[in-house]
């Protein structure tokens, strides 16, 4: 059984950038059938997580090296 809300993500990317949640068995219903009626790649259709509410943090780290 599935417990919402969860989490829709991209499988690659960074930040929250195309991040969603869903409350529901029909938003994630309507998810799968517009992943199915696409045509794209494996790794750039969406991934289901369960959702944890909690404070989030990011960390973005530039590194530039000199030869």
């Amino acid at each position: 059984m599935i417990k919402f809300p969860i989490i829709a993500k991209p499988r690659k990317g960074s930040r929250s950038v195309g991040i969603h949640l869903l409350y529901n068995m029909k938003q994630l219903i309507y998810d799968v059938e517009e992943m199915e009626s696409m045509d794209i790649p494996e790794d750039e259709k969406l991934m289901f997580q369960e959702y944890i509410n909690s404070e989030q943090y990011s960390l973005f780290m530039f590194l530039m090296m000199y030869v």
